[in-house]
């Protein structure tokens, strides 16, 4: 619960920063706390899930939908224009 309120507070300060060390302190919040979450994930997953079940990819699941989100966001990246001539 601690760790959400520090995401939504990060979240929050970066969209409505109007300078760019305002903008890094949010981001740096929201860091943390998804580097929390990338921690405990896995672990909830393991406790929650019983063990019979745990080679089914469950384990796995949240590192290959990690994994999956970052490809697809630097691939959509690719197709930001570098400068005004390519607008």
């Amino acid at each position: 619960m601690i760790f959400q309120i520090i995401a939504i507070t990060g979240s929050i300060l970066s969209f409505v920063a109007l300078n760019f060390p305002l903008i890094l302190v949010g981001r740096f919040f929201y860091g943390i706390s998804a580097g929390v979450f990338l921690s405990v994930g896995p672990v909830i997953i393991e406790h929650s899930v019983p063990g019979k079940y745990m080679n089914n990819g469950y384990g796995s699941s949240t590192n290959i939908a990690i994994a999956g989100g970052i490809s697809m966001y630097m691939s959509l990246g690719m197709l930001i224009p570098l400068n005004d001539a390519e607008l």
